[in-house]
């Protein structure tokens, strides 16, 4: 999404860090203000009780919110269904009735804070959760809801569940085990062990090992594995694409079906017929010349991991090309900073009236714009796109990302479309999609081609360079392709 405004604020602290409870929601202008209360404090924890609406997609939604906030020590967590639907808790052998219903209009947000912490989440609880287990060697199992999971310092053991997940293992070697959902693991830094796990063949499981020396296993369904930094081992399984960054990894797989994105160094047990793209990482300074990244260390960290992603994804390494070329030529500079939601924002300068701004980033009768020297991508690292429809269609946070990052990229040089383009629904409906987002996806627009590269042999196009595109990546990955803007 493209926007033009006033340049964002770096967000205050959520109630729920990492994101909404209500992924995808906002937060109704007339709806009363949120009701919190403290329904339990004691020597072993303390639950507060919060009462709001949001406006999803399907209208507006009451949404309960309950935080359990442990003290420092070895905790013991359990969550479970009550008889009456709603929710209780066993904490440290003490029990405690949450009155809460177990729905996804609930969200549960545990800190286990320091220790080594045991938090249970059963199969039949379908609360949306939010755990961070702290400083410690931690043990986490989610239930049958969405999650998120902070695994913090230590040596952790983190075990999802059948619903859409995000885990991040952050500091420590830990032990990852992707549920029968859809899921999005992020190792972090140490010697990490992750296992995509078994479930439906519809199934997508994203796994960056990040810094160190991870072990990966691919599991059922569509796997799509990144080694990141240090010497990887990779097992694939189920249909995998693999990339195997930076270092000398090992790459073990009996599918020929499987693609592999990596180096003529690494250790490669494939069978006949095996696709191999052969693929040098970037230097680990590329993409710095133009992208600042403001946040939290864990959000830079994060950031960090998708753009050593993009170093080693043949399509991505031109994206950022692109972007530091922009910014050696006239200083172009992109700032990602955390937010709930995905957007492109480009800014007027200090002083200047949105009203009466001339926008550089655009097209003008076939010529390009000046380009803007600065623009922003707000970017949810945790909360992935899926369909709600039998097609499961999931896409990891780093996609998104990468949507944005071609709006930068049409700011920077010049080259965003105005307009519409109009297009049939699948029901025989028409409507209108922008431009700007359609060349930015990598679909035909009703705009007169242009001249992207300034080379006089490429042929003029109607969107964005297929490399530059949020289509590239996904065929690169093997993810479904979008077919316009308004769809996943």
């Amino acid at each position: 999404m493209q926007t033009s405004s006033v340049a964002p604020k770096a967000p205050e602290p959520n109630a729920l860090p990492g994101g909404s409870p209500a992924p995808g929601a906002t937060a109704l202008i007339n709806s009363p203000p949120p009701q919190t209360s403290k329904i339990v404090s004691d020597k072993n924890v303390d639950i507060t009780l919060t009462t709001t609406s949001y406006q999803g997609e399907s209208g507006k939604k009451n949404v309960t919110i309950l935080k359990i906030d442990t003290a420092d020590g070895a905790d013991d967590i359990h969550i479970s269904k009550g008889e009456r639907g709603q929710l209780n808790a066993v904490i440290n052998g003490k029990s405690y009735l949450l009155p809460a219903a177990n729905s996804d209009a609930t969200a549960i947000a545990i800190r286990a804070n320091k220790g080594d912490d045991t938090v249970r989440i059963d199969p039949d609880v379908m609360a949306y959760t939010l755990i961070h287990g702290g400083e410690g060697n931690d043990h986490i199992q989610t239930g049958g809801g969405k999650s998120q999971v902070y695994g913090g310092a230590g040596n952790d053991i983190i075990q999802l569940g059948s619903a859409s997940s995000y885990a991040g293992g952050d500091d420590g070697d830990d032990t990852m085990m992707g549920g029968t959902g859809n899921h999005t693991m992020y190792g972090g830094n140490g010697n990490d062990r992750m296992y995509a796990g078994y479930g439906p063949d519809s199934k997508t499981s994203y796994m960056d090992g990040g810094n160190d020396d991870d072990l990966m296993h691919g599991g059922s369904g569509h796997n799509i594995m990144h080694g990141g930094k240090g010497d990887d081992q990779i097992n694939a399984y189920g249909r995998s694409h693999i990339y195997t960054g930076r270092g000398q990894d090992s790459v073990y797989s009996n599918s020929s079906d499987d693609v592999v994105y990596g180096k003529r160094s690494d250790h490669l047990g494939l069978p006949f017929g095996f696709k191999f793209i052969e693929t040098v990482p970037l230097p680990e300074n590329a993409g710095r010349k133009a992208i600042d990244i403001e946040g939290s260390p864990a959000f830079k960290q994060r950031v960090e991991d998708d753009l050593e992603f993009y170093r080693g994804s043949p399509n991505s390494q031109h994206m950022l090309n692109e972007l530091d070329a922009a910014a050696e030529r006239s200083g172009a500079k992109v700032t990602i900073m955390q937010d709930i939601t995905d957007a492109h924002i480009v800014v007027p300068p200090e002083g200047v009236p949105l009203e009466e701004w001339q926008d550089p980033t655009i097209i003008h009768d076939g010529v390009r714009g000046a380009g803007t020297t600065e623009s922003f991508v707000t970017y949810n690292p945790v909360i992935p796109r899926e369909a709600s429809d039998e097609s499961r269609v999931f896409l990891p946070p780093t996609t998104t990302l990468y949507h944005e990052l071609g709006h930068a990229y049409n700011a920077a040089t010049g080259s965003t479309f105005l307009g519409n383009t109009e297009i049939i629904r699948p029901d025989g409906t028409r409507t209108q999609e922008p431009n700007d987002e359609r060349q930015v996806v990598g679909l035909e627009t009703a705009s007169p081609p242009f001249d992207f590269d300034n080379d006089p042999a490429t042929a003029p196009t109607t969107s964005n360079p297929y490399p530059l595109t949020e289509n590239a990546l996904r065929e690169e990955m093997g993810l479904p392709l979008r077919k316009s803007y308004g769809s996943l």
